[in-house]
């Protein structure tokens, strides 16, 4: 779900906000065996010879995602300037407002890095920008 929404205030003045809540990433496990762990089960070695590896996915695609939704709130706030027929609109936008640091990303191999963080949603971000219409 995503929610925006504007709301001009007195002195030319326009702030607004935009709310995201979304699925988190899904969740996998891939496990690499070895010719000698697949042999037994398969009847045969594998068709790439003694030091083949197959991978195989513990944790069915799509099925299996992280507890934590992505929540994301951004605020920005603009002024306008009017000099004859130019107008300078600049604006402070605030990304990631509440500084969520929700899991984008793990270490999907299994074994004892397993679920390992690899990566969070940005941090709280704050930038400043100018638009000329002339």
């Amino acid at each position: 779900m995503k929610v925006f929404g504007s709301y001009g205030l007195p002195w030319d003045m326009r702030a607004s906000v935009t709310y995201q809540n979304v699925a988190g990433p899904p969740t996998t496990a891939s496990f690499v065996s070895t010719n000698a762990q697949v042999t037994p089960s398969l009847g045969r070695p594998l068709a790439g010879g003694a030091n083949a590896t197959a991978t195989v996915e513990l944790i069915a695609p799509n099925s299996v995602f992280l507890e934590d939704r992505i929540n994301q709130v951004n605020i920005s706030l603009s002024k306008s300037f009017r000099f004859g027929k130019t107008r300078i609109n600049p604006t402070l936008d605030f990304h990631n407002a509440f500084n969520a640091n929700t899991v984008l990303g793990m270490n999907t191999r299994y074994g004892p890095a397993w679920q390992t963080v690899t990566n969070v949603f940005p941090p709280r971000m704050i930038k400043f920008g100018v638009r000329a219409d002339f």
